[in-house]
């Protein structure tokens, strides 16, 4: 397979590999695959999520916001008295 990269990506290749970071061309791709991998997994989790989210709202099964900030508020108080003792 040939790859045909710009002169600023030849350029970030070769500082890595000057970094010692990266023992080679081929190290430094398959680190940047790996990556691109995970990003593709987690944009596909965060669509999903969206997707269960938009269904829930859809379905009408939503909660108020400020209800839900009053109760962590109160939460957080509660957990800062037991503290003071």
């Amino acid at each position: 397979m040939n790859i045909a990269l710009r002169q600023d990506q030849q350029d970030f290749i070769q500082a890595c590999l000057m970094s010692g970071r990266y023992t080679s061309m081929d190290d430094v791709l398959h680190e940047a695959i790996e990556l691109l991998m995970q990003q593709d997994a987690q944009l596909e989790k965060l669509r999903k999520a969206i997707d269960l989210g938009t269904q829930d709202i859809r379905a009408g099964r939503v909660v108020d916001g400020e209800a839900v900030f009053e109760e962590m508020q109160a939460r957080i108080e509660q957990i800062r008295l037991e503290q003071l003792g």
